[in-house]
């Protein structure tokens, strides 16, 4: 995948060092928690699985590049009332610009892709929330 082996870290902004298989680990680890609000710490001790060398600093950089390619997107939390006490959701929801990314970063095909039903739904979730994205946010509904 060449956004692992070349785009994260063609950024001037963002000094990265070249290291493809981090880069895997990361989009491995955000494509299990997809359609589903989780902290960074979540996602760093989803990686640590892989690798124990993942600190704050140098995933905080590798989301920033992911978010500046414009591969990752999140959906800030709401509050369905201005007055209501309670609220929702408190984590933003973690969403890839393009699913297909997360099929991918899984090594899932479309015959195994039918036999996870719960991530089928999450990746339906996501690319639903995609489409919707492209029709609110030009009516600025949503920011984008």
């Amino acid at each position: 995948m060449r956004l692992t082996s070349e785009d994260i870290f063609s950024l001037n902004e963002i000094s990265l060092r070249k290291d493809g298989q981090r880069a895997k680990h990361l989009l491995r680890a955000y494509s299990r928690n997809i359609s589903v609000a989780t902290t960074d710490e979540t996602l760093k001790n989803d990686i640590k699985s892989f690798e124990d060398t993942f600190d704050k600093e140098t995933f905080t950089k590798y989301m920033n590049a992911l978010k500046n390619l414009y591969v990752v997107e999140e959906l800030n939390a709401w509050n369905p009332y201005f007055r209501s006490k309670t609220i929702v959701r408190t984590k933003a929801t973690r969403h890839y610009v393009d699913p297909s990314i997360a099929t991918e970063s899984l090594g899932l095909s479309s015959s195994g892709l039918l036999k996870d039903m719960m991530t089928f739904g999450l990746l339906f979730e996501s690319l639903a929330v995609r489409d919707i994205r492209v029709y609110v946010v030009p009516l600025g509904c949503l920011r984008n």
